[in-house]
């Protein structure tokens, strides 16, 4: 750190100096500052070139040489990461003596695992700076196996990390106490899910079907089977149909929670998905069109001109900063221009299915290369807003999260099948959290009261925040209320303590992979009592009805136990006496009615 600290301050005096002698000699104020890195370095010497980007003659902007900029970075980049290395080494994490009684393994996978692995670190140390024992009870490693990811998502960019992810492929040799699959898998990756599970035989929810996270063909249909229908105990498994719907404004919201890092890669991943979208086409949307819908919940459908004009559009924007990827795109929007799309479809030349959309993903693919696509991300808040006004001439009104919303149907599944119960002393059910129960062992949990389920995600993503931020406040009181009557139930559940996560960080455009690592480890601290919703509570008490408990409401203050601590329902007795009723005929009520009545009544005795 002491070293870190003198290179911090070195390049900020060379900085200093060098605008200085820019006023000094009346450049304009747009002076570059920029290093030759080793080994692009003409001399093995620190230097800083320092340049007036304003051409005095024309009054016009410009910058390095053409051949030149490949090989400078400037001032701010050079100080950002010193700065960043030296606040990692200075982190209460580093000496690893902090540590949760719980750990989470997360294995990132697809394409440029790595990256992933990388972005994942990155966010969770911003995220628990002030949880040191959190960040040293996430072990963060990747998985490059089978890079025919490729057919799923494109390569990721990411910068390196200190302290980085390490590679990772016997993942599946670990005894978990439970698993949550939400990353686009290769064939190998899903036989290592199989083998994982069928070793543990623990809890487990995936968001894993044909065509939507495992892949096409036999393998992972048998896949498929496995987690629906041969998997005991079973778990939550949900389609793409299971999503939680949110708007445009509710989507910003969102975005806004997710730490600063993450919010930027959601921003790089959505400018980039148009134009390398993976996945089947047969719907003429596409994964980037059923991911963002229009007013009737239905996917976007984009045509050729619509592909053009983005294309065009982020040309012009790249032009000054990256003439070499301006040039590719404005080449997608020529040869979309004169392509014979139809011949192209006749032939199979196309990314997805054999239609129209298919074969201009397969134009785009032709000039879309890794560098392009990093030149995207490094310019994706001005590429940003392109895109979205883009997007509004289709429709696009909402967007989809998957992960997160997945975490919650994990987390109520674990709340019914250990008998909570709510404030009232009824149990909880898949409503109690706005969802609705699978029609079958192993099948999808969909939403069913989407303003709860969203403030629900919103209000467990944040709970961490610091008080000055504090968590997400649902705005409508109704809303507010059922939100802490379910959080009091979650706060029943006993710590997660060997888990593991299988994560595509960086492919969705939401980042909801990070939001559902989030979401567990926020799970886990208010089952600690380490956390607590008394932000949203004191504003919720004189809303929530049926009232609290007074240990309920103590808790949210965070002052007491869970009432769980003490109570134990045996709810498999209270089932096997209604089904001797039913079996006589005696039964006038539903097993749910008559296990609430029971309970009432014993807690009233």
């Amino acid at each position: 750190p002491n070293e870190l600290n003198e290179a911090v301050k070195l390049i900020e005096d060379m900085k200093a100096e060098a605008l200085a002698f820019a006023a000094r000699s009346k450049w304009s104020k747009s002076t570059g500052l920029y290093f030759e890195p080793y080994p692009h370095a003409s001399a093995n010497a620190l230097y800083l070139h320092i340049m007036d980007e304003v051409d005095p003659d024309t009054g016009k902007r410009v910058g390095p040489p053409e051949e030149l900029r490949k090989q400078l970075l400037t001032v701010e980049d050079v100080l950002d990461v010193i700065t960043t290395e030296r606040e990692v080494e200075g982190a209460a994490w580093v000496d690893q003596t902090l540590k949760e009684d719980w750990s989470v393994r997360i294995v990132c996978v697809s394409p440029t695992a790595r990256n992933r692995g990388n972005l994942t670190l990155a966010c969770m140390r911003e995220v628990y700076s002030k949880y040191p024992s959190v960040v040293n009870s996430l072990l963060v490693e990747y998985d490059d196996r089978d890079q025919d990811r490729s057919a799923y998502a494109p390569a990721f960019h990411f910068r390196d990390i200190p302290r980085p992810a390490k590679p990772c492929t016997d993942w599946d040799g670990a005894t978990y106490d439970y698993v949550l699959a939400i990353g686009g898998m290769s064939n190998q990756q899903g036989a290592s899910l199989q083998q994982t599970l069928q070793q543990c035989r623990c809890p487990f929810a995936a968001n894993g079907t044909p065509g939507f996270n495992v892949g096409f063909g036999p393998a992972a249909t048998a896949l498929t089977k496995f987690l629906q229908d041969e998997m005991r105990p079973p778990g939550i498994v949900d389609d793409a149909s299971a999503a939680l719907i949110v708007g445009i404004e509710e989507h910003l919201t969102y975005i806004s929670l997710l730490p600063q890092s993450a919010q930027l890669a959601a921003k790089q991943s959505r400018v980039t998905f148009p134009l390398t979208a993976r996945g089947h086409t047969r719907d003429g949307a596409g994964s980037y069109g059923r991911q963002f819908g229009d007013k009737g919940d239905k996917p976007t459908i984009r045509n050729r001109e619509w592909f053009m004009d983005l294309a065009g559009k982020y040309a012009k924007e790249l032009f000054r900063s990256n003439r070499q990827a301006a040039e590719s795109l404005a080449r997608v929007r020529h040869t979309l221009k004169n392509a014979d799309l139809e011949e192209m479809v006749e032939n199979g030349d196309v990314i997805g299915d054999p239609n129209e959309l298919g074969a201009i993903l397969k134009v785009c693919d032709q000039f879309c290369k890794p560098e392009v696509i990093a030149a995207m991300h490094s310019s994706a808040e001005r590429l940003f807003p392109i895109l979205v006004e883009c997007d509004e001439t289709v429709g696009v009104v909402q967007s989809k999260i998957y992960d997160a919303k997945l975490v919650l149907s994990f987390a109520a599944k674990r709340a019914i099948d250990a008998g909570c119960t709510t404030a009232d002393g009824t149990l909880a059910t898949y409503a109690t959290f706005g969802l609705a129960e699978p029609e079958r062992p192993g099948g999808k949990s969909m939403v069913v009261n989407r303003e709860l389920v969203r403030d629900l995600v919103f209000v467990l993503m944040s709970m961490h925040r610091p008080q000055d931020d504090g968590p997400y406040l649902p705005p409508d009181k109704r809303v507010r209320a059922q939100v802490i009557s379910a959080i009091v139930v979650l706060a029943k559940l006993p710590v997660l303590l060997r888990g593991l996560m299988i994560c595509d960080t960086g492919v969705d455009p939401n980042e909801d992979d990070l939001t559902a690592i989030m979401m567990i480890c926020n799970l886990n601290m208010l089952s600690e009592r380490k956390l607590s919703v008394s932000g949203v509570a004191t504003l919720a008490k004189e809303e929530v009805e049926p009232p609290l408990d007074e240990d309920d409401e103590h808790w949210l203050d965070g002052e007491a136990e869970s009432p769980l601590d003490e109570e134990h329902v045996d709810t498999e007795a209270l089932r096997t006496e209604f089904h001797a009723m039913d079996s006589n005929g005696d039964n006038k009520v539903t097993e749910t009615e008559f296990m609430n009545a029971r309970l009432r009544a014993e807690r009233a005795a």
